[in-house]
C-alpha cells in the first residue's frame, strides 16, 4: 500500500513541468493541482471547471477571489528565485490591483470550492497590478515566503488572489484548464557545482573547495548538506602533520593530496557512505582516492552504484583519478566502497551538475 509521502512525491512528479538550463541556469515551471474562485454572490456553487479565475469587488456582484494550491517539489530548497507567473487582463480597460495571501488549508479541491467553504487566508505576501483588457503575463516574487514553508517541510503552498483595492474592475486570471496559459510556480537556481575536501578540523581548506570534517551528513552552513553514513571525525587525515613524517610521505601535487578520510578499515565498526543533496538530474562526478604515506588499500568505490575508481594503489601509483557521469534521483549522490575493497580512502570529490541531462524530482 502507497503511503502518504509516496502520493505526494507522485503527485509532485507529475505536476513538474520540463527544466531548461542555459547559461548555466535551470528553470523549472510547475503548474498548480487545483485552483479557481469563488464569489460571495453565488455562495454554494463552485467555479473550479472555469478557464478563467475572477478576482473583483462589486456591489451587485459581490466580491470575488481565486485560490491556487501549488506542490512544492524537492528541488525546492535550492531555488534562487520563486515566482508566481499569470497571464491576466481586465474586463474593461484600466489598472487593478491584486494581492496575494498566504491560505495554511490544503483539504479542498476545485470540486468543493464555494465561498461557504473557501480556505481562510491570513496575511499578504505579494501584490500585483494588472493593466489593459488584452491580456499578459505578471510575475510576483513569493521566495521569501515560499522557502519559509519548504523550511517548514511543508508539501504544498496554497495561496489566495483578493481585491487589492476599491476598483470594481474584474481581473481575469486563466486557470490551469487552460493548459499553456495557466498560473506556474517558476523555481530559477543555478546549475549546482560543488567541490569537497575531506580534511581534519585542524586544517586549512584549499581554496575553490569545501571542507567535509567526517561529520554525520547534516547542513553544513555554506549552501550545501552533506556528510557521512556515520561519525567519520575520528578517521580523516592530513598526511602532512608531523606525526607522519616517519612514514617518509611521497611528494603531493599540492595540499588537496596530503588529505584523506577512510572509508573502511580494520578500526572502524562498519564501512561508511558519503552523500550530497542536490536535485534530482544528471551529474559529472570526479573523485579522487590515494594516500602519500601507505599503499595497502584495494580501492572500490562507486556514486550511485557506477563504479568510479577501481584499483591496487603501489609505489609508484599512489592516487587514482576518475570521473563518471551518474543520475540522481532520491535527492542525494551517494558515494559508496565496493564489496571487493578495503582500506578505501577518499581525498576529494568534485561535483558538477549536467546542463544537458537535467532530469526532475521524484
Amino acid at each position: 500500500m502507497i503511503d502518504q509521502l509516496s502520493k505526494q512525491r507522485a503527485l509532485i512528479a507529475a505536476c513538474l513541468s520540463t527544466s531548461i538550463a542555459a547559461f548555466g541556469a535551470v528553470v523549472i515551471s510547475v503548474p498548480p493541482v487545483a485552483d479557481g474562485h469563488v464569489r460571495s454572490g453565488a455562495e454554494k456553487k463552485s467555479f473550479g471547471a472555469e478557464t478563467q479565475m475572477e478576482v473583483k469587488t462589486t456591489l451587485l456582484g459581490g466580491t470575488s477571489e481565486g485560490y491556487l494550491m501549488f506542490p512544492l517539489p524537492a528541488h525546492a530548497s535550492f531555488a534562487e528565485t520563486i515566482m508566481l507567473r499569470v497571464f491576466a487582463k481586465l474586463d474593461e480597460p484600466n489598472v487593478a490591483k491584486v494581492v496575494v495571501r498566504s491560505v495554511a488549508a490544503t483539504n479542498w479541491n476545485e470540486i468543493n470550492l464555494t465561498w461557504r467553504t473557501r480556505p481562510t487566508h491570513k496575511e499578504t505576501v505579494a501584490a500585483l497590478t494588472v493593466a489593459g483588457v488584452s491580456g499578459a503575463w505578471y510575475e510576483v516574487d513569493l521566495t521569501a515566503y515560499a522557502k519559509t514553508q519548504v523550511g517548514e517541510g511543508k508539501a504544498m503552498l496554497v495561496l489566495a488572489l483578493a481585491p487589492g483595492d476599491d476598483s470594481r474592475n474584474s481581473v481575469l486570471i486563466e486557470a490551469r484548464e487552460s493548459q499553456s496559459m495557466g498560473p506556474a510556480l517558476v523555481f530559477r537556481r543555478k546549475l549546482v557545482a560543488a567541490r569537497i575536501s575531506f580534511c581534519p578540523a585542524t586544517a586549512a581548506t584549499p581554496e575553490g573547495y569545501l571542507p567535509d570534517r567526517g561529520h554525520v551528513f547534516g547542513t553544513r552552513g555554506n549552501g550545501f548538506a552533506y556528510g557521512w553514513s556515520s561519525d567519520n571525525t575520528e578517521f580523516v587525515r592530513d598526511r602532512a602533520e608531523n606525526r607522519y613524517k616517519k612514514d617518509k610521505p611521497s611528494k603531493t601535487q599540492d595540499r588537496r593530496y596530503d588529505f584523506l578520510a577512510y572509508m573502511d578499515n580494520e578500526k572502524m565498526q562498519a564501512p561508511v557512505s558519503w552523500e550530497l543533496s542536490v536535485p534530482n538530474g544528471s551529474y559529472n562526478v570526479r573523485l579522487v582516492a590515494g594516500d602519500s604515506t601507505k599503499y595497502d588499500s584495494i580501492f572500490g568505490i562507486s556514486a550511485e552504484g557506477v563504479i568510479v575508481i577501481d584499483g591496487i594503489p603501489d609505489a609508484q601509483r599512489r592516487w587514482f583519478d576518475s570521473s563518471v557521469r551518474v543520475n540522481v534521483t532520491d535527492g542525494r549522490l551517494t558515494i559508496t566502497g565496493t564489496q571487493s575493497s578495503s582500506n578505501n580512502k577518499l581525498s576529494f570529490i568534485e561535483v558538477q551538475e549536467s546542463e544537458s541531462l537535467i532530469s526532475q524530482s521524484k
